[in-house]
């Protein structure tokens, strides 16, 4: 009976080992992007194959992925609300199909609208999340696709209860002081 559990033990090991080597998605993205990096994908995710067209954006919106947060696993997902950009639990920028038609996400609105996903262990928004938030809405502003500059940034959610480790300073270009935690 020992040799048998001791053999599931050491399969189960050495699978697990394989397949963590065989994905290399989150191996790769662990180690934290430089400043020169970052804003690189960013400018990429913003600009790279689509045709920007100066709307007249008027602000940026930063919501929370309500959808993502927490739960059960029985309970049933709701689908996000739709976005331009959107920012997962590891800090990865991905454009969404409104930013690629430049299309609003709400008929006759003029907010580019962010949407970041909280890790499920804490519920905050990380530091990796709000410096890729931050690259994110420099990027914007340089491709002058808004109306304004700078571009008024809201954010949908309480900083002073969300940032795990809240940050040392926000940095953001686009009004600072309406950013800061609480």
């Amino acid at each position: 009976m020992f040799k048998a559990l001791g053999g599931l033990c050491v399969a189960m090991t050495g699978t697990a080992a394989g397949l963590a080597w065989m994905d290399p998605s989150i191996a790769e993205f662990e180690n934290e992007l430089s400043p020169i990096e970052l804003s690189q994908w960013a400018d990429a995710v913003v600009a790279e194959d689509v045709q920007l067209i100066a709307r007249g954006w008027r602000e940026i919106e930063i919501i929370a992925d309500e959808s993502s947060a927490g739960g059960t696993m029985l309970a049933a997902a709701s689908a996000p609300p739709p976005a331009h950009f959107h920012v997962d639990p590891l800090g990865r920028l991905s454009r969404v199909v409104y930013w690629d038609q430049q299309a609003p996400v709400i008929e006759d609105c003029y907010t580019i609208r962010i949407l970041v996903a909280f890790p499920r262990e804490t519920q905050r928004v990380s530091r990796r999340q709000w410096a890729s938030v931050q690259a994110l809405v420099r990027s914007i502003e340089t491709t002058g696709v808004a109306a304004y500059h700078p571009v008024p940034v809201r954010v949908g959610f309480d900083l002073a209860e969300r940032p795990a480790n809240p940050p040392v300073r926000l940095g953001l270009v686009s009004q600072a002081t309406a950013l800061r935690p609480g």
